[in-house]
């Protein structure tokens, strides 16, 4: 697993995401999927897609698309919102 910082430097990490997700602000930080969590900073656009999900683009750019599913849009747009 590795971390990726704003100037798109990967820095590999000995964390899984479970245990990340523990030691992260829930203010700052969010798990959009099984393989992604992120800064709300580096969020470039969101964008509502087929089926009730959100298609997320990043900055700097991710290296595949990212989606939240329908039953985590709810508490995306909420922690967006905040």
């Amino acid at each position: 697993m590795y971390l990726v910082c704003h100037d798109a430097k990967r820095y590999i990490i000995d964390y899984t995401l479970e245990q990340l997700e523990q030691l992260l602000q829930p203010d700052f930080f969010f798990r959009l999927n099984r393989k992604v969590i992120t800064k709300i900073a580096s969020i470039a656009t969101v964008k509502a897609v087929y089926k009730g999900r959100l298609l997320v683009k990043l900055k700097p750019n991710f290296e595949s698309e990212i989606y939240v599913s329908k039953e985590r849009c709810s508490e995306f747009k909420t922690w967006l919102d905040q």
